[in-house]
């Protein structure tokens, strides 16, 4: 791993950041900072994650609504009420 710039953890990759962070002792601040980075991105992934999935249960949930109708009209068409 090359030298970088400390305090522009912004431009590290994760995966880096992750090894970087195993080398510091508990107590020490610059591994707090990578921690909160670490923590910053995957909070962001996670929400990304869940846009994502509330999209798609709300797509399954329109086509669940057009499928009962779909079967209603075919039910209502199928047998028709005598008057």
């Amino acid at each position: 791993m090359n030298a970088r710039e400390f305090g522009n953890f912004s431009q590290w990759p994760l995966k880096e950041l992750i090894e970087k962070e195993r080398t510091f002792t508990v107590g020490d601040s610059r591994g707090a900072e990578i921690k909160a980075e670490i923590d910053r991105r995957l909070a962001q992934r996670n929400q990304q994650q869940l846009r994502t999935s509330i999209i798609i249960a709300a797509v399954s949930a329109i086509g669940s609504m057009i499928a009962a109708i779909a079967s209603l009209i075919s039910l209502y068409l199928t047998f028709p009420h005598s008057k």
